[in-house]
C-alpha cells in the first residue's frame, strides 16, 4: 500500500466516526508532499525526522505532528501493512511558558472604542459595528471565536433568552442562557443597518454578507488591538489574541465570584459546563490566572476538585 491511499483510507476513517479532523489531516497531507507517494514499507525514521525538522516548527507542533504521524502507523501496523512504526526518536518537550492575557476592564473598553475610531480609516472588509459586537459577544459569553463564527440567527432563541453554541468538537454543542446585556446586543446588532442589507444565514457577516473568515478576523483584531495600545511588552512574541477574550471572561467571571463570596466549589463545574468544558480539569488554568490576591483562596478552594480529578484517573 502507498502512503496516498493509506491516509485517504485513514482520514476516512476518522471522519466517519465524527472527529474534527482537519488539523491531523493537513499534517498527512503535508507529509505526503514532502516524500511523495511511496510504499508504506519503505518510508524510514531518517525520512519523519527531516519532515517533522521543517522550518517554523517549534517544540509543541513537533509533538503534535510526531503525535499524530505516530498513531497513523500504529493503525497500520495493527492492519498489517506495517510490521514497524518508521518514526525517529522523540525530542524532550519543552516546558510551556505561555500565559494567556487577561484584560483589564479599561483595556476592554480601549478596544471597543477602538472598532469605531477606525471606522473611517479601517479597510477591513469586517464593518466596525461587527467587529465590535463580536469581541463583545466572546467577551460577554466565553465562546470559542470559531463558535461565534459558526452562530446561525436561528440558534438564538431570544423568547427563551438562550443560545445554541455549535462546537466543532463532538458532543460539545451546547445551550447556554443569556442575559439582558447579551439579548440587547445581538438584537441591536440584528436589526443595526449593517446587518440588515444581508439575508445570510450566519450572525456575523463580512461587508459583502458572506460568514466571517477567521484570518480577516484575526487580522482586523490585530490592527484595532495596536489602535487601542493594548500589549504585553512591545518586543513580546505573543501579544494579546481574540481568543484570550474567552479566558478574560472567565477570570472575571471567578473574580467577582471570590469578592462576592460565593461558593466557587460549587460553582466551578457549572462554569466549565457552560463554557464547554468536558470535566473540570481544563478550569485549573483560570484559577491560577485570577489576581494576585486571591491566589491562596485559589488554593484552598480549588484544593478538592483537585484532588477528586486525580482520584479518578
Amino acid at each position: 500500500m502507498n502512503l496516498e491511499r493509506a491516509v485517504r483510507l485513514y482520514v476516512e476513517r476518522k471522519l466517519s466516526f465524527g472527529f474534527h479532523y482537519e488539523y491531523s489531516c493537513a499534517i498527512h497531507r503535508s507529509l505526503l508532499r514532502s516524500i511523495g507517494d511511496v510504499p508504506l514499507r519503505s518510508i524510514t525514521p531518517r525520512q519523519i525526522e527531516a519532515f517533522l525538522n521543517g522550518p517554523r516548527t517549534g517544540n509543541s507542533a513537533w509533538h503534535q505532528k510526531y503525535d499524530t504521524l505516530e498513531r497513523f502507523f500504529r493503525f497500520w501496523v495493527s492492519r498489517g501493512k506495517l510490521k514497524r512504526v518508521p518514526m525517529p526518536r522523540a525530542i524532550p518537550k519543552q516546558p510551556v511558558t505561555f500565559v494567556s492575557y487577561i484584560y483589564s476592564r479599561a483595556e476592554l473598553r480601549r478596544l471597543l472604542d477602538a472598532t469605531l475610531v477606525r471606522k473611517r480609516r479601517c479597510r477591513c472588509v469586517i464593518a466596525p459595528e461587527t467587529l465590535r459586537t463580536f469581541l463583545l459577544f466572546l467577551y460577554a459569553t466565553g465562546v470559542l471565536v470559531g463558535e461565534a463564527v459558526a452562530l446561525l440567527r436561528r440558534d438564538i432563541d431570544f423568547s427563551k433568552e438562550t443560545i445554541t453554541v455549535r462546537s466543532s468538537y463532538p458532543g460539545r454543542t451546547r445551550v447556554i442562557p443569556i442575559g439582558p446585556a447579551v439579548h440587547k446586543l445581538l438584537s441591536d446588532y440584528l436589526r443595526s443597518r449593517v446587518r440588515q442589507q444581508h439575508r445570510a444565514a450566519t450572525v456575523f457577516v463580512d461587508n459583502n454578507g458572506k460568514a466571517i473568515s477567521r484570518p480577516t478576523l484575526v487580522g482586523c483584531f490585530q490592527r484595532v488591538r495596536k489602535t487601542a495600545r493594548v500589549t504585553r511588552h512591545v518586543h513580546e512574541v505573543y501579544q494579546p489574541r481574540m481568543h484570550d477574550l474567552r479566558h478574560t471572561f472567565a477570570v472575571h467571571r471567578l473574580t467577582s465570584w471570590y469578592e462576592e463570596g460565593e461558593n466557587v466549589v460549587v460553582l466551578l463545574p457549572a462554569l466549565a459546563a457552560y463554557m464547554g468544558h468536558v470535566g473540570i480539569g481544563a478550569m485549573e488554568r483560570y484559577l491560577s490566572l485570577t489576581p494576585a490576591h486571591y491566589r491562596r483562596q485559589v488554593t484552598e478552594l480549588s484544593a478538592p476538585l483537585i484532588r477528586k480529578r486525580s482520584l479518578k484517573r
